[in-house]
């Protein structure tokens, strides 16, 4: 990755998933890094679905997906809806230490995992011009607007003007699934007191809330 910034002109905007880049070179101004976050149980659920999905991902590799969630049995949720699977797990004792839905891991250097939500948001604190929350789109592209204008001018007036149109299939022929994005009370508790990456992960989404807030005040973006 670092190769690949060092070949890049000025000005010039790379789109990617990248994780956090220790290096002290790659810091603002030289280069701006901005990132969103979500609500940690919406997101945990969004992969439960999306790994399965073949109108959102390639149909071989949600295929590949489908037979591993096979192979494990009850734990592996092949055929069920997310809360049946959160049900299905608690009651068979089944590990929800699912690492690929943390965010926080996203924000440190691999040499540092598991990271905390706590070490996440510091290095948000001293390298991101910006984290931004997948809530609050709105007020996340206001700031984004505010702060970087020669990318992100008229961004607000862009997205108010898009058609809210969803990436996946409300049902989803290879597992008969139809609730996506549908988490009961019931399952987010079990969610908060049995998945152990919870309240790490729900540390750092509301200390970027909060510093989303007081950007909004400090910058006087409207709400």
């Amino acid at each position: 990755m670092q190769q690949l910034l060092d070949q890049m002109p000025p000005r010039a905007v790379w789109a990617v998933h990248s994780n956090f880049l220790a290096n002290p070179a790659y810091r603002p101004p030289g280069y701006i890094f901005i990132n969103m976050i979500r609500n940690p149980i919406s997101r945990l659920c969004s992969i439960f679905y999306y790994g399965v999905d073949p109108v959102a991902r390639n149909r071989k590799v949600a295929m590949a997906t489908l037979r591993d969630r096979q192979k494990q049995g009850v734990c592996g949720c092949a055929a069920l809806e997310f809360h049946e699977c959160i049900d299905a797990q608690v009651k068979n004792g089944c590990p929800l230490d699912n690492d690929g839905a943390s965010q926080a891991r996203h924000f440190c250097p691999k040499a540092d995992r598991p990271c905390s939500g706590r070490q996440a948001f510091k290095n948000i604190l001293t390298t991101y011009t910006l984290v931004g929350i997948t809530e609050r789109m709105k007020d996340s592209l206001a700031l984004f607007e505010k702060l970087l204008p020669q990318w992100f001018a008229g961004a607000t007036k862009a997205y108010a003007g898009l058609p809210r149109a969803r990436v996946s299939r409300t049902f989803n022929r290879m597992t008969n699934t139809s609730l996506t994005g549908y988490v009961p009370e019931h399952t987010k508790a079990l969610i908060m007191k049995h998945w152990t990456l919870y309240h790490s992960e729900a540390e750092l989404y509301n200390a970027v809330a909060g510093l989303l807030e007081r950007k909004l005040a400090k910058f006087g973006v409207n709400q």
